[in-house]
């Protein structure tokens, strides 16, 4: 049974004191009433006016708040009233980890808010397992709590997870209310399960639900979210309107939605343009504040600042990092330049990318003799589902894992002595981004490499400003498979001219694994494909073969593989429907999909009312991938958009054909007509026509199952691979050459 907050009623004694403290402060002798005040809140006085009367002698003082408080929760550890407001000034900073550091101090059984407000920072944090637990702990507290089951949807969705994200969302509907946030999280959980027509209307329903609940400023955020600038102008200056109260309370309202989204100088626009000359007393304390901090970041102070952020495009992060790659241009590389190499992932977690590199550290440490200068970072919490799966690996190869997450201060943001000018700049950045830049200086300073290769778009580009503040000499960006505005959720507003600036800088490489995925990234940022450098993957292909034990055999039978992720760019429904063709055309035909993901249940319901559940397997999620290929005859990949698909190269290795339909490097991965097949169509019928002639011909398969092994080695060899990073990074392909000068 969770506790209530109470307010003491002060005894004579207190209302002396506070007739006192309200005396001295009200003559400017702010220093005198402080302690007054401090000791009223001692004797459990928590009333607003009692702490907003602290409020402004600190701020006279230049005293944090927040100190006060601590204070006063030290002697006090029973007040939650007071808890509660310590831990709002922490979350106005954004300082996450003391947030939940306060509320998990607090005496059980604790408030529902507080254990909501640690749950929250938790999530902030990257916590997982910590905030599912909290906001299970919160679900036991009050069953019907919104925040809780919004919270463990947001979970969902970061393990991609789709199915359980509506779930989650239809509980946390009840009597809440609409939000704008889950609104977002259920359109784009109905999008990635490929269910176009529901994500639409539940847009749709979503935001008449907004407008009928008086909320059309959150729906202009949406609209600006959506990039509808124009219409999310017109509706918010609707809803404002022209005079009274409740249009200053709306006004102040879009401000801070639109502060908070980085429009920093739309925010302020907001009230100039409201006609009253003295528009600046309009403006919130917290939000003046807010201005003030920014202003002061970029260089500029009062009475210049206002104007200033007014009359400039002031977008955050946008300017920030514009300016902070601005700084890097006078950062010279340290000299000389040592042999080591930071490689730096998000996670280390069972995905293509993470599995490369594995393999080129692995591969690193090999040729170099177990380098103790070659290290890898990674920047999310270790612990969380998934993230650690090469760890171990590594760590008995040799090669140093470094856990950054660990290192992070919690919305603190601290930088080594020679990157110090950067730091007001960074503090105006998201802590998803300030926090990993930071902990990257701090390790670039500390082992100086000469060469720090960060993997995919968000942590390359992380990776990237870090070591150019550092003065890292060479730095490589390992982009994604395809240009990030192809994939929903990846294409953040300001990241192509934050790459932009980034690879203008001469110790920055560009890097994309396929000629496809080189040629989509030219294409959006708009630069000649030579700007991008092209190294394929590599695989260890007699370590797969020592990991294959007994095959499964197949006997006369001939099955059709495939092996994919269960979501809707992959079309395991179109996978489905056209091995269900080829069953009904072939008794002999079977098939067999490994992988899982959130369109399996819809997969499983096909299956059973197709009549072919015998036939045809979900063998689900498996560690013994390469017994898996084995157990194959041949090989379907139906995805809508790939870069360079691992599946395709490892099934060929071991002399499975394959046939793909044409979508990023797919292509590259075989020779059409000699290794498989490239499908022109992508219908159930025509690509089971397109295989007719490899499931029914077995000296066909044999014959393109013996070329596809001998192309995948001689093309992506991992040898292969690691003398063109060592070429990449500047280096001899051998042991005992010289290093490039």
């Amino acid at each position: 049974m969770s506790r209530t907050i109470t307010h003491r009623q002060p005894g004579a004694a207190i209302r002396r004191t506070l007739d006192i403290a309200e005396h001295l402060r009200l003559r400017g002798r702010f220093a005198e009433a402080l302690p007054l005040y401090r000791h009223a809140l001692e004797k459990g006085v928590s009333d607003d006016a009692v702490l907003a009367a602290l409020r402004t002698c600190c701020a006279r003082l230049s005293v944090p708040v927040s100190a006060e408080f601590e204070r006063v929760l030290a002697a006090r550890p029973d007040m939650d009233g007071l808890r509660l407001h310590l831990l709002d000034e922490h979350r106005r900073s954004r300082n996450h980890l003391r947030v939940l550091e306060i509320a998990l101090a607090a005496p059980e059984p604790r408030l529902p808010l507080i254990t909501e407000r640690a749950a929250e920072s938790a999530l902030q944090l990257g916590r997982d397992e910590q905030a599912r637990q909290l906001f299970e702990e919160l679900l036991v507290q009050e069953p019907d709590n919104p925040v809780a089951r919004r919270g463990l949807a947001r979970l969902e969705a970061r393990v991609r997870r789709f199915d359980k994200v509506l779930d989650a969302l239809d509980e946390a509907e009840g009597d809440a209310g609409p939000d704008i946030q889950s609104l977002e999280l259920s359109v784009s959980a109905h999008r990635r399960l490929g269910q176009t027509a529901e994500a639409a209307r539940t847009a749709a329903n979503g935001v008449a639900a907004l407008l009928r609940a008086d909320e059309g400023l959150a729906v202009a955020r949406l609209f600006d979210r959506f990039r509808f600038p124009r219409v999310a102008a017109e509706l918010r200056q609707r809803m404002i309107g022209t005079e009274g109260q409740e249009s200053l309370r709306r006004r102040r309202r879009a401000a801070g939605h639109l502060l908070a989204d980085g429009r920093v100088s739309d925010a302020l626009l907001l009230y100039r343009g409201s006609g009253d000359p003295r528009w600046r007393r309009q403006v919130t304390q917290t939000q003046r504040r807010r201005f003030e901090d920014i202003a002061r970041a970029l260089g500029t102070v009062e009475p210049e600042a206002w104007p200033y952020l007014a009359d400039h495009a002031v977008i955050l992060p946008d300017i920030v990092l514009r300016r902070m790659v601005g700084m890097c241009d006078r950062i010279r590389p340290y000299a000389p330049p040592g042999r080591g190499v930071v490689l730096v992932s998000g996670t280390l977690g069972a995905g293509g990318a993470e599995r490369q590199l594995a393999k080129t550290a692995l591969g690193l440490a090999r040729r170099r003799g177990g380098d103790p200068e070659l290290a890898v970072a990674t920047l999310q919490e270790p612990g969380r589902s998934g993230n650690a799966a090469f760890g171990e690996e590594l760590a008995a190869a040799g090669v140093e894992v470094l856990d950054l997450f660990a290192g992070r201060n919690g919305g603190a943001i601290e930088l080594p002595v020679p990157m110090a000018p950067a730091e007001p700049l960074l503090a105006l950045l998201p802590a998803n981004l300030a926090e990993p830049i930071a902990a990257l200086c701090r390790l670039f300073e500390r082992r100086r490499p000469a060469v720090a290769h960060g993997w995919q778009d968000m942590t390359g580009a992380m990776t990237a400003l870090a070591a150019l503040l550092a003065g890292v000499p060479r730095i490589i960006i390992g982009t994604r498979s395809l240009a990030p505005d192809r994939k929903e959720g990846r294409n953040r507003p300001y990241l192509r001219d934050w790459m932009r600036l980034l690879a203008a800088n001469p110790r920055v490489t560009l890097l994309n694994n396929s000629l496809a995925g080189r040629r989509d990234y030219a294409r959006w940022l708009g630069a000649p494909v030579t700007a991008i450098r092209h190294l394929p993957n590599g695989y260890d292909f007699d370590a797969m073969r020592h990991d294959i034990g007994p095959a499964l055999p197949s006997g006369e039978r001939v099955v059709v593989g495939g092996v994919m992720r269960m979501t809707e760019e992959k079309r395991p429904e179109l996978w489905l429907e056209t091995v269900i063709e080829l069953c009904r055309r072939h008794r002999h035909v079977d098939g067999r999909l490994v992988g899982d993901g959130p369109m399996r249940v819809r997969l499983e319901r096909r299956l059973a009312e197709s009549g072919f559940g015998d036939r045809i397997i979900l063998a689900g999620r498996r560690s013994d991938m390469w017994a898996q290929y084995a157990a194959m005859d041949l090989l379907l990949l139906t995805s809508r958009t790939e870069g360079l698909p691992n599946v395709l190269i490892e099934a060929q290795s071991f002399g499975r054909p394959v046939a793909a339909t044409p979508s990023g490097g797919t292509a590259e991965t075989f020779v059409d007509g000699e290794t498989g097949i490239l499908l022109s169509c992508d219908e159930p019928g025509g690509i089971a026509d397109a295989l007719e002639a490899l499931v029914s011909d077995a000296d066909m398969r044999y014959r393109f199952g013996e070329r596809a092994a001998a192309y995948v080695r001689r093309e992506f060899g991992l040898e292969a691979m690691i003398d063109r990073t060592l070429a990449l990074y500047g280096w001899p392909a051998r042991d005992g050459d010289e290093r490039d000068g």
